[in-house]
């Protein structure tokens, strides 16, 4: 895939060593990629890995996983993003063994991993272990990944209800990571629904995200410390969603900050929302003065019509001059009763004016020659 500068997306990250002295084993990443054509926006993947091992490096681990699904991304080609992740999950389990042949003290180390990929506004996920991912959608939210731990199990068989398994002993007992000699498959379950199967869960796979809605993803350092209630109205008691990553890292500090905190937050943008930022307002700044000169326009349109209409001199077109035509004299002589047969009825006849008529009949009479008035053509002005 071809790397860009910048997600389509509004992406917001924090990680943080917590209040304890120990090293941050968490590490993450956000990826961003050329959109395949005819796809809206471009595609963006955020990671984040939680190491296991404490003194023996489970931050070694974490970063392992990072580096190789950034790899698989960085060199792939094609558009089966959950084979892409079986693949980085995989070549991070074989790294982590070549490692441990070569460190026998880092044996039992090891990483969870939550991963979620947008492209074309469709959301894919994959994880391993106990960091967890959100939809924040409509005012609500919900965990759509599932727990591989040892307390996920005692609820899910009834042993124990959520509420317990809070401040149960076993609550950071991963039954599921990428380590050494490990299964590596990660879990497909995109769960909407707790009463959903698993098969049901894996077809939700590509869900459409709507503007507005955001993925978040976190170690267990934040979803330990502060619940569920209480990340939502974070939200939306902040505007920016720095902001909320910012208050959401803090209040988990507040809360004794008893292991790393890692948060990526990725929200497809709201173009129906209320503009509210200095983009936004410099946009509204631009529109209101293309309206004032707009509107200048008008009033100088408006004042040049009044002069003329009201003050400027009438101008009067000139008067066309007729065009002089010929005139011929038709002299209509009407003859005699006496002479009817000799001529056809009602012909005029061209003659020219005689001094004297008289009635007295003529030995022969020969009919004047009818003369045919000439009509010239005009060619119109």
């Amino acid at each position: 895939m071809n790397r860009t500068q910048r997600s389509d997306l509004i992406v917001s990250y924090q990680t943080h060593a917590g209040e304890t002295g120990k090293n941050n084993e968490d590490r993450f990443t956000v990826l961003t990629y050329k959109g395949v054509t005819g796809e809206r926006g471009g595609i963006t993947v955020g990671v984040i890995a939680d190491g296991i091992g404490g003194n023996l490096a489970g931050e070694v681990a974490s970063e392992i996983a990072i580096d190789s699904i950034t790899t698989i991304f960085d060199q792939a080609s094609s558009k089966a993003y959950l084979d892409l992740f079986a693949r980085a999950f995989s070549k991070t389990v074989q790294t982590i063994n070549h490692y441990v042949q070569n460190n026998a003290d880092a044996e039992k180390m090891g990483t969870t991993c939550v991963a979620a990929l947008i492209a074309n506004r469709r959301l894919y996920t994959a994880y391993i272990g106990d960091s967890r991912m959100y939809l924040i959608r409509d005012g609500k939210m919900k965990q759509i990944t599932v727990d591989h731990t040892w307390v996920q199990e005692a609820i899910e068989h009834g042993i124990l209800t959520r509420a317990e398994a809070r401040t149960h002993p076993n609550r950071h007992v991963v039954r599921r990571h990428l380590g050494a000699k490990v299964d590596a498959t990660p879990d497909y379950r995109l769960q909407l629904d707790e009463k959903e199967s698993a098969e049901e869960s894996q077809r939700n796979q590509g869900l459409l995200l709507n503007p507005g809605d955001i993925v978040l993803l976190s170690s267990d350092g934040l979803t330990d410390l502060v619940d569920d209630a209480d990340i939502l109205a974070t939200f939306q008691n902040n505007q920016k969603l720095q902001d909320t990553v910012d208050a959401l890292t803090l209040m988990a500090r507040k809360n004794g900050g008893t292991d790393n905190i890692t948060i990526i937050a990725l929200q497809v943008p709201n173009y129906n929302a209320k503009p509210n930022d200095s983009a936004s307002t410099i946009s509204r700044a631009i529109a209101l003065l293309g309206l004032g000169v707009f509107s200048l326009v008008v009033l100088v349109s408006a004042a040049v019509l009044a002069y003329y209409l009201f003050f400027a001199t009438p101008v009067t077109p000139p008067t066309p001059t007729p065009t002089p035509t010929a005139t011929q004299t038709i002299a209509i002589t009407f003859i005699p009763p006496t002479m009817e047969s000799t001529m056809p009825r009602n012909t005029p006849t061209l003659v020219t004016p005689l001094p004297t008529l008289t009635w007295t009949p003529l030995p022969t009479l020969t009919p004047a020659p009818t003369a045919t008035p000439t009509v010239e053509a005009t060619k119109a002005p």
